[in-house]
């Protein structure tokens, strides 16, 4: 303030260009080369990067809010046209990013986040914002994966915008032409339409980089690089003349790379082996018959007359699929009865339209109803979802045989079912029957395949197999940051699930920075509320009550707990047992009166939503038995403890661990409660006793 009160501040002055004009003088001078660009670029992806691992989106990059400054020199030499090698240095001290007018902070308060956003609408610089961006607020899209849904804006809106900027860098133009167009038709554009390949502008451009440039450009967002410094580093690999990770690393491609940073060796050597080539199929073509040429030619023929007949099949099948889906979704009527719809009534009608007509092929009904089925599924509706899955893979099996990729889809998809309903044993025979064919049928680095070991991972996990478990975590998470990228939200499941595994072997050391890392890139790439962030923070406040951090654990827990019952409601399973968690902890710390309340509540949503025979809902009882146990109320824990032992031998047998502690529980209580003959009743059924 000034000394009559007068507010003010002050800024930067920045003397240089902005990044459209520079390029201008740029092109003018011919006096950088294409690497010389490229720092350039990875220095603004790192710049950006600072800003997202901060917490804040820009929502607006465009070349008009990047300068290069004139006080690295930079500048001035583009200008007199001086051929230098500029070094990374040199761009680091030049490039100011400018106008944070539309930045977003990520761990802002949601509700004001989402607010600002639906207010501002299409707010920014159309030509560089990403589809999610653009369609913000607008029903120009029609599209049922929502890339208007604004609410879910994140740091790789930035990427797509970063990618425009690489995209004008290499041509000089931009992806999408959109000038003259109507509003709704600029959006439709971004939105739908793809990029012109940079190579069609420039021939020169290198394929990797095009490769790199479209990456960047993916209309959704999973498809894009996670992060700017994931970019970064791909750049970076490109200009050492290294594998980049824009496309999946076959032997081939590694193949191509190796020759480039070896060319005299491997020309000498390419030379010899053409050679002895050459005189070999020179003998053998001057013994080959003619007859046998015609055959192959007409063999040939016929392979690609069936492979077109399939490519139509398919195509014609999903079609179908999809005509079939929207007829089913369009018949509830809103204003029934006075209504809402609900999305169960919309499953429920579809489910009913699928049922009353039978004029669909195998292929596609199998389709239709395991779509449905996991939808259900995702609900929490385990009834419903189970007949939809099982008769899709029966379909699909009878079809196309048990394995085909719809049958190990669908039989993948039945066992998560199993799963979730605490049918574990037949769920790890499934898991495992998939991944043994995905290992024998597919490339090591396969996404199916890493899926299938993750699944199956779990799974072990849960049948109490921790050694196994661990080993395919390990092997999971290293495919997975090898193919995708450490930043890829699977790649984070993977990390989570690795700490998960230590957690169960007490390896809390390894475990906690594990947990901590995965729930940090999550908070900035998923946003605070979304499923794998608060399943991170109940993990980590797992590792934290373990070590008596009780405090913080508390906090997590509740904050992982609010988000489930606001995003996925009380009565899911995730809800559920992060309220076991929670519970358990505030058993442990002595607050028995709130333990007790979260118990009953527990065993109450889980009776109500849960399938009979669960052993989650045993296990809830068993907690519920232990608060009862410490306030002394030994009848009611007895309720409780019978519940829980009976239901964990059901589901899970009678040799599992938890199966084991529920028996010992059961023991120490009628000790406790000085009932001797029940206790040894129960003693005897422990390992190592006789009956």
């Amino acid at each position: 303030q000034t000394a009559s009160d007068q507010p003010y501040y002050t800024m930067e002055l920045i003397r240089g260009k902005t990044l459209d004009r520079w390029l201008q003088e740029a092109d003018a001078s011919g006096a950088l080369q294409l690497n010389q660009y490229l720092r350039l670029f990875q220095t603004l992806c790192t710049a950006i990067q600072y800003a997202h691992q901060r917490g804040v989106i820009h929502r607006d990059l465009k070349p008009a809010n990047v300068m290069i400054s004139d006080e690295s020199g930079v500048s001035s030499s583009v200008a007199s046209g001086t051929h230098s090698s500029t070094s990374a240095a040199t761009w680091q001290s030049s490039i100011k990013i400018l106008d944070f007018g539309l930045a977003r902070l990520t761990d802002a308060d949601p509700n004001l986040a989402t607010l600002a956003i639906e207010t501002d609408k299409v707010k920014g610089t159309l030509a560089y914002m990403s589809p999610e961006q653009a369609s913000g607020g607008s029903n120009v899209l029609d599209n049922s994966n929502a890339l208007g849904n604004s609410d879910v804006l994140d740091t790789r809106s930035d990427v797509y915008a970063l990618g425009v900027i690489l995209y004008q860098i290499l041509t000089r133009r931009l992806p999408h032409d959109i000038r003259g167009l109507q509003m709704h038709e600029a959006i439709r554009t971004i939105c739908e339409d793809p990029a012109p390949r940079p190579v069609s502008q420039d021939r020169q451009i290198p394929i990797d980089l095009q490769t790199i440039c479209l990456k960047t450009l993916e209309k959704d967002p999973a498809r894009r690089y996670q992060s700017a410094a994931a970019l970064a580093d791909d750049i970076e690999r490109f200009m050492a003349d290294e594998p980049i990770l824009a496309r999946p690393p076959g032997a081939t491609y590694h193949l191509r790379k190796f020759i480039a940073r070896h060319k005299v060796p491997c020309v000498f050597a390419t030379t010899l082996l053409i050679t002895l080539i050459a005189f070999a199929a020179y003998a053998m073509i001057q013994s080959a018959n003619m007859r046998y040429e015609r055959d192959l030619a007409r063999t040939a023929q016929h392979v690609a007359e069936s492979e077109r007949d399939n490519a139509r099949t398919a195509e014609e099948q999903t079609r179908a699929v999809k005509d079939i889906l929207q007829k089913m979704l369009a018949s509830p009527d809103p204003d029934l009865e006075g209504r809402e719809v609900r999305v169960i009534d919309i499953l429920d009608a579809a489910v009913a339209h699928l049922n009353e007509s039978d004029d669909q092929p195998p292929v596609v009904r199998a389709a239709v109803q395991l779509t449905l089925g996991d939808t259900y599924c995702a609900l929490g509706l385990y009834d419903q979802s189970e007949p939809l899955i099982e008769s899709a893979l029966e379909l699909f099996t009878r079809a196309l045989g048990p394995d085909s990729a719809e049958a190990l889809s669908a039989t993948n998809n039945l066992a998560v079912l199993y799963q979730d309903q605490g049918k574990v044993a037949q769920a790890a025979d499934m898991f495992q029957t998939v991944l043994d064919i995905r290992r024998r049928t597919m490339d090591p680095d396969h996404l199916n395949l890493l899926t299938s070991i993750n699944n199956y991972a779990l799974v072990l996990q849960e049948l109490g197999k921790y050694d196994e478990a661990e080993t395919l975590f390990r092997e999971a998470l290293e495919a997975r940051r090898r193919v995708l990228g450490p930043e890829h939200k699977d790649t984070l499941v993977s990390l989570n699930n690795l700490a998960g595994i230590l957690v169960a072997l007490k390896n809390y050391a390894e475990a906690e920075p594990l947990c901590r890392e995965t729930l940090e890139k999550q908070r900035v790439i998923l946003g605070e509320e979304h499923p794998d962030t608060l399943a991170s923070i109940n993990d980590l406040a797992v590792v934290l009550s373990r070590q008596g951090k009780n405090a913080e654990a508390a906090q997590m827990y509740r904050q992982s707990l609010e988000g489930y019952r606001k995003t996925l409601g009380p009565e899911h399973l995730d809800t559920l047992i992060t309220t076991f968690n929670l519970t358990r902890l505030l058993r442990d710390t002595g607050q028995l009166d709130d333990a007790l309340t979260l118990s009953e509540e527990l065993v109450e949503a889980a009776e109500r939503s849960l399938p009979a025979g669960s052993w989650y809902t045993a296990h809830f009882h068993g907690m519920n038995g232990q608060v009862h146990i410490a306030l002394k109320h030994y009848e009611s824990a007895e309720t409780a403890y019978l519940k829980w032992y009976a239901g964990v031998r059901s589901g899970l047998g009678e040799t599992h661990p938890y199966t084991i502690s529920a028996l010992r529980s059961l023991v120490k209580l009628y000790e406790a409660w000085q009932k001797p003959d029940l206790a040894t009743q129960y003693r005897v059924l422990l390992p190592g006793k006789k009956k």
